[in-house]
Protein backbone atom coordinates (compact mmCIF):
# COMPACT_ATOMS: atom_id res chain seq x y z
CA UNK A 1 0.00 0.00 0.00
CA UNK A 2 0.66 3.99 -0.51
CA UNK A 3 2.57 5.78 2.55
CA UNK A 4 1.30 8.04 3.86
CA UNK A 5 3.05 11.06 5.70
CA UNK A 6 1.10 12.50 8.71
CA UNK A 7 1.42 15.51 10.75
CA UNK A 8 -0.42 16.15 14.18
CA UNK A 9 -1.69 19.90 14.72
CA UNK A 10 -2.64 18.71 18.45
CA UNK A 11 -1.70 16.29 20.46
CA UNK A 12 -4.97 16.16 23.47
CA UNK A 13 -7.13 13.62 24.20
CA UNK A 14 -8.51 13.59 20.42
CA UNK A 15 -5.28 13.63 19.24
CA UNK A 16 -3.63 10.79 21.28
CA UNK A 17 -7.05 8.60 20.27
CA UNK A 18 -6.32 9.21 16.87
CA UNK A 19 -3.11 7.91 17.48
CA UNK A 20 -3.56 5.20 19.11
CA UNK A 21 -6.04 3.87 15.94
CA UNK A 22 -3.08 4.83 13.43
CA UNK A 23 -0.67 2.22 15.59
CA UNK A 24 -2.87 -0.45 15.74
CA UNK A 25 -3.49 -0.33 11.79
CA UNK A 26 0.90 -1.08 11.74
CA UNK A 27 1.26 -3.85 9.75
CA UNK A 28 -1.70 -4.37 8.25
CA UNK A 29 -1.33 -5.02 4.54
CA UNK A 30 -4.51 -3.39 3.43
CA UNK A 31 -4.21 -0.55 4.54
CA UNK A 32 -1.96 2.44 4.32
CA UNK A 33 1.17 2.75 5.61
CA UNK A 34 1.37 5.47 7.71
CA UNK A 35 4.31 7.58 8.69
CA UNK A 36 4.40 10.51 11.27
CA UNK A 37 6.79 13.44 10.37
CA UNK A 38 5.44 16.06 12.99
CA UNK A 39 3.71 16.61 16.29
CA UNK A 40 2.69 19.87 17.68
CA UNK A 41 1.08 20.55 21.45
CA UNK A 42 0.44 23.31 22.93
CA UNK A 43 2.38 22.81 26.21
CA UNK A 44 4.41 19.98 25.58
CA UNK A 45 6.48 20.64 22.82
CA UNK A 46 6.57 20.84 19.01
CA UNK A 47 8.71 18.13 16.94
CA UNK A 48 9.53 17.59 13.40
CA UNK A 49 11.44 15.05 11.63
CA UNK A 50 14.80 15.83 10.51
CA UNK A 51 15.52 13.49 7.59
CA UNK A 52 13.18 12.96 4.45
CA UNK A 53 12.95 8.98 5.54
CA UNK A 54 12.60 9.34 9.15
CA UNK A 55 9.31 8.71 11.26
CA UNK A 56 8.43 9.98 15.07
CA UNK A 57 7.84 7.08 17.04
CA UNK A 58 4.15 7.34 18.74
CA UNK A 59 4.56 4.60 21.28
CA UNK A 60 6.76 7.10 23.00
CA UNK A 61 5.55 10.25 22.04
CA UNK A 62 1.77 8.98 23.76
CA UNK A 63 4.05 7.35 26.79
CA UNK A 64 5.57 10.81 27.09
CA UNK A 65 2.50 12.59 27.16
CA UNK A 66 0.42 10.41 29.70
CA UNK A 67 3.44 11.47 31.54
CA UNK A 68 2.91 14.83 31.23
CA UNK A 69 6.46 14.93 29.48
CA UNK A 70 7.50 17.27 26.31
CA UNK A 71 7.66 15.72 23.53
CA UNK A 72 11.29 17.37 22.40
CA UNK A 73 13.96 15.30 22.46
CA UNK A 74 12.31 12.11 21.04
CA UNK A 75 14.90 10.54 18.95
CA UNK A 76 14.77 10.87 15.00
CA UNK A 77 13.12 14.69 15.85
CA UNK A 78 13.70 18.62 15.67
CA UNK A 79 12.24 21.00 17.55
CA UNK A 80 10.09 23.89 16.21
CA UNK A 81 8.59 26.91 17.79
CA UNK A 82 5.08 26.38 17.09
CA UNK A 83 2.48 24.46 14.40
CA UNK A 84 2.93 26.62 11.41
CA UNK A 85 7.15 26.41 12.09
CA UNK A 86 6.15 22.44 11.94
CA UNK A 87 4.38 22.55 8.78
CA UNK A 88 6.82 24.93 7.17
CA UNK A 89 9.99 22.85 8.13
CA UNK A 90 7.54 19.89 6.13
CA UNK A 91 7.06 21.60 3.49
CA UNK A 92 6.62 18.73 0.57
CA UNK A 93 7.76 15.75 3.15
CA UNK A 94 4.12 16.37 4.46
CA UNK A 95 0.46 14.57 2.88
CA UNK A 96 -2.04 15.34 5.62
CA UNK A 97 -2.53 17.41 8.13
CA UNK A 98 -4.40 15.76 11.45
CA UNK A 99 -6.16 18.89 13.10
CA UNK A 100 -6.83 18.15 16.58
CA UNK A 101 -6.87 21.47 18.16
CA UNK A 102 -9.65 23.06 20.55
CA UNK A 103 -11.50 25.70 18.57
CA UNK A 104 -13.63 28.80 19.05
CA UNK A 105 -17.11 28.86 18.41
CA UNK A 106 -17.32 32.40 17.64
CA UNK A 107 -14.49 32.31 15.17
CA UNK A 108 -12.93 28.95 14.72
CA UNK A 109 -9.74 29.84 15.65
CA UNK A 110 -6.69 28.45 15.85
CA UNK A 111 -7.99 25.43 13.88
CA UNK A 112 -9.34 27.32 10.74
CA UNK A 113 -6.31 28.74 10.44
CA UNK A 114 -3.99 25.49 10.34
CA UNK A 115 -6.67 24.07 7.84
CA UNK A 116 -5.71 26.35 5.64
CA UNK A 117 -2.16 26.77 6.54
CA UNK A 118 -1.78 22.85 5.05
CA UNK A 119 -3.93 23.67 2.33
CA UNK A 120 -1.70 26.14 1.18
CA UNK A 121 1.60 24.63 1.70
CA UNK A 122 3.51 23.58 -1.13
CA UNK A 123 2.48 20.97 -2.61
CA UNK A 124 -0.81 21.39 -0.61
CA UNK A 125 -1.60 18.72 2.09
CA UNK A 126 -4.61 16.92 2.48
CA UNK A 127 -6.44 18.20 5.77
CA UNK A 128 -8.34 16.24 8.08
CA UNK A 129 -10.08 17.82 11.06
CA UNK A 130 -11.96 16.52 14.30
CA UNK A 131 -13.43 20.35 15.61
CA UNK A 132 -16.63 21.19 14.80
CA UNK A 133 -16.40 25.38 14.52
CA UNK A 134 -14.01 25.24 11.26
CA UNK A 135 -16.92 23.26 9.65
CA UNK A 136 -20.08 24.75 10.74
CA UNK A 137 -18.48 28.27 10.28
CA UNK A 138 -15.76 28.34 7.59
CA UNK A 139 -17.30 24.99 5.19
CA UNK A 140 -17.86 26.65 2.28
CA UNK A 141 -14.41 28.30 2.04
CA UNK A 142 -12.57 24.97 3.38
CA UNK A 143 -14.17 22.83 0.79
CA UNK A 144 -13.19 25.44 -2.28
CA UNK A 145 -9.99 26.08 -1.06
CA UNK A 146 -9.49 22.44 -0.54
CA UNK A 147 -11.18 22.04 -4.60
CA UNK A 148 -8.71 24.27 -5.95
CA UNK A 149 -5.54 22.92 -4.40
CA UNK A 150 -6.38 19.71 -5.63
CA UNK A 151 -6.68 17.90 -1.92
CA UNK A 152 -9.30 16.49 0.35
CA UNK A 153 -10.45 18.45 3.21
CA UNK A 154 -12.38 15.61 5.61
CA UNK A 155 -14.42 16.03 8.68
CA UNK A 156 -16.12 12.89 9.43
CA UNK A 157 -15.29 12.88 13.86
CA UNK A 158 -16.76 16.45 14.00
CA UNK A 159 -20.36 14.75 14.83
CA UNK A 160 -21.33 11.66 15.96
CA UNK A 161 -17.42 10.45 16.16
CA UNK A 162 -16.96 7.64 14.35
CA UNK A 163 -20.47 7.11 12.45
CA UNK A 164 -20.30 7.53 9.00
CA UNK A 165 -22.09 10.30 8.29
CA UNK A 166 -20.88 12.72 5.75
CA UNK A 167 -19.66 9.91 3.54
CA UNK A 168 -22.66 8.16 3.37
CA UNK A 169 -24.00 11.62 2.23
CA UNK A 170 -21.26 11.98 -0.23
CA UNK A 171 -22.05 7.99 -1.43
CA UNK A 172 -25.63 8.60 -1.86
CA UNK A 173 -25.52 12.20 -3.96
CA UNK A 174 -29.64 11.49 -4.49
CA UNK A 175 -30.71 12.10 -1.16
CA UNK A 176 -32.84 14.61 -0.41
CA UNK A 177 -32.80 15.77 3.16
CA UNK A 178 -35.56 18.28 4.52
CA UNK A 179 -35.26 18.10 7.84
CA UNK A 180 -32.75 17.26 10.30
CA UNK A 181 -33.27 15.46 13.74
CA UNK A 182 -31.80 13.73 16.78
CA UNK A 183 -29.42 13.65 20.51
CA UNK A 184 -25.59 14.99 18.88
CA UNK A 185 -24.77 15.29 22.42
CA UNK A 186 -23.48 12.35 23.94
CA UNK A 187 -22.41 14.47 27.51
CA UNK A 188 -26.16 15.67 28.22
CA UNK A 189 -27.34 11.96 27.16
CA UNK A 190 -25.55 10.23 29.69
CA UNK A 191 -26.72 12.91 32.29
CA UNK A 192 -30.00 12.87 31.67
CA UNK A 193 -30.01 8.73 31.16
CA UNK A 194 -28.22 8.38 34.94
CA UNK A 195 -31.25 11.24 36.27
CA UNK A 196 -33.50 9.24 34.44
CA UNK A 197 -32.17 5.43 36.04
CA UNK A 198 -30.70 6.44 39.47
CA UNK A 199 -33.02 9.74 40.29
CA UNK A 200 -29.53 11.75 40.91
CA UNK A 201 -29.03 15.52 40.30
CA UNK A 202 -27.79 17.07 37.30
CA UNK A 203 -24.79 17.99 39.60
CA UNK A 204 -24.18 14.86 41.12
CA UNK A 205 -24.40 13.37 36.99
CA UNK A 206 -22.17 15.23 36.04
CA UNK A 207 -19.34 15.19 38.84
CA UNK A 208 -19.67 11.25 38.00
CA UNK A 209 -19.35 11.90 34.04
CA UNK A 210 -16.43 14.24 34.84
CA UNK A 211 -14.33 11.48 37.03
CA UNK A 212 -14.82 9.10 34.08
CA UNK A 213 -13.23 11.27 31.55
CA UNK A 214 -16.45 11.90 29.35
CA UNK A 215 -17.11 15.40 30.27
CA UNK A 216 -14.88 18.05 30.04
CA UNK A 217 -13.39 19.92 33.26
CA UNK A 218 -15.75 22.94 31.98
CA UNK A 219 -18.72 21.42 30.63
CA UNK A 220 -20.41 24.65 29.64
CA UNK A 221 -20.18 23.44 25.88
CA UNK A 222 -21.83 20.53 26.42
CA UNK A 223 -24.86 21.48 29.54
CA UNK A 224 -25.64 24.83 27.78
CA UNK A 225 -25.95 23.27 24.08
CA UNK A 226 -23.28 25.03 22.14
CA UNK A 227 -21.73 21.71 21.43
CA UNK A 228 -25.13 20.18 20.28
CA UNK A 229 -25.73 23.85 18.13
CA UNK A 230 -21.79 23.45 16.42
CA UNK A 231 -22.77 19.88 15.52
CA UNK A 232 -26.26 21.09 13.80
CA UNK A 233 -24.82 23.98 11.77
CA UNK A 234 -22.23 21.52 10.72
CA UNK A 235 -25.05 19.36 9.40
CA UNK A 236 -27.10 22.31 8.07
CA UNK A 237 -24.16 23.50 5.85
CA UNK A 238 -22.85 20.69 4.77
CA UNK A 239 -26.32 18.94 3.80
CA UNK A 240 -27.63 22.35 2.92
CA UNK A 241 -25.03 24.74 1.86
CA UNK A 242 -26.13 26.59 5.10
CA UNK A 243 -24.74 30.09 5.81
CA UNK A 244 -23.61 30.41 9.23
CA UNK A 245 -26.10 32.29 11.60
CA UNK A 246 -26.35 31.83 15.23
CA UNK A 247 -29.08 34.11 15.46
CA UNK A 248 -31.13 31.32 13.89
CA UNK A 249 -29.84 28.85 16.40
CA UNK A 250 -31.83 28.83 20.02
CA UNK A 251 -30.18 27.04 22.57
CA UNK A 252 -31.28 25.89 26.26
CA UNK A 253 -29.47 24.92 29.08
CA UNK A 254 -29.91 21.34 30.64
CA UNK A 255 -28.68 23.30 33.91
CA UNK A 256 -32.16 24.29 35.59
CA UNK A 257 -33.26 20.61 34.91
CA UNK A 258 -34.29 18.53 38.15
CA UNK A 259 -34.79 14.81 39.33
CA UNK A 260 -38.52 15.85 39.65
CA UNK A 261 -38.33 16.99 36.16
CA UNK A 262 -37.12 14.26 34.55
CA UNK A 263 -39.65 11.69 36.44
CA UNK A 264 -42.53 13.65 35.10
CA UNK A 265 -41.38 13.00 31.90
CA UNK A 266 -41.14 9.27 32.19
CA UNK A 267 -44.04 9.02 33.74
CA UNK A 268 -45.48 10.47 31.04
CA UNK A 269 -43.92 7.09 29.07
CA UNK A 270 -40.94 9.87 27.74
CA UNK A 271 -37.84 10.58 28.17
CA UNK A 272 -36.02 14.14 28.63
CA UNK A 273 -33.55 14.47 26.28
CA UNK A 274 -31.51 16.92 24.13
CA UNK A 275 -32.92 16.59 20.58
CA UNK A 276 -31.83 18.56 17.85
CA UNK A 277 -33.95 19.85 14.98
CA UNK A 278 -33.39 21.39 11.75
CA UNK A 279 -35.72 22.33 8.79
CA UNK A 280 -35.17 23.26 5.08
CA UNK A 281 -37.95 25.28 4.72
CA UNK A 282 -37.22 26.12 0.89
CA UNK A 283 -35.46 25.50 -2.08
CA UNK A 284 -32.66 28.39 -1.59
CA UNK A 285 -29.00 26.54 -1.91
CA UNK A 286 -28.33 28.82 1.34
CA UNK A 287 -31.15 28.39 3.32
CA UNK A 288 -31.26 29.61 6.85
CA UNK A 289 -31.97 26.16 9.04
CA UNK A 290 -33.72 27.13 12.29
CA UNK A 291 -31.86 23.95 14.54
CA UNK A 292 -33.52 24.18 18.01
CA UNK A 293 -31.26 21.92 20.37
CA UNK A 294 -33.06 21.92 23.96
CA UNK A 295 -33.99 19.16 26.32
CA UNK A 296 -37.59 17.76 25.07
CA UNK A 297 -39.89 14.98 26.28
CA UNK A 298 -39.38 12.43 23.89
CA UNK A 299 -42.48 10.10 22.94
CA UNK A 300 -39.65 7.64 22.20
CA UNK A 301 -37.29 7.32 24.56
CA UNK A 302 -33.23 7.11 23.44
CA UNK A 303 -31.72 4.00 23.97
CA UNK A 304 -29.02 3.58 26.91
CA UNK A 305 -26.19 5.00 25.36
CA UNK A 306 -22.44 3.47 25.10
CA UNK A 307 -20.88 3.85 28.70
CA UNK A 308 -18.07 5.53 27.31
CA UNK A 309 -18.22 7.32 24.24
CA UNK A 310 -16.16 10.30 23.47
CA UNK A 311 -18.26 13.28 24.20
Amino acid sequence: MAEVRVAFAGFGAAGRAAARILRGWEGDPKLPQIRIVGIATQSHGCVAVVHDDGAIDLGICLERRGAGESLVGVAGTTAVGDVFAMLDSLQGRCDAVLECVNASHEDAEPAVSILRYGLKMDPPCHVVTASKPPVALCYAELRELARRRGRRFLFESSVMDGCPVFCTLRQLPGLKITRISGVLNSTTNIILTQMEERGVSMQEALAEAQAAGIAERDPSDDIDGRDAAAKLQVLAAVVWGAKPNTKNVTMESIRHVTPAMVSAARARGAALRVVCSAERRHPNPNPNPNPNPNPNPNPNPNPNPNPNPNP
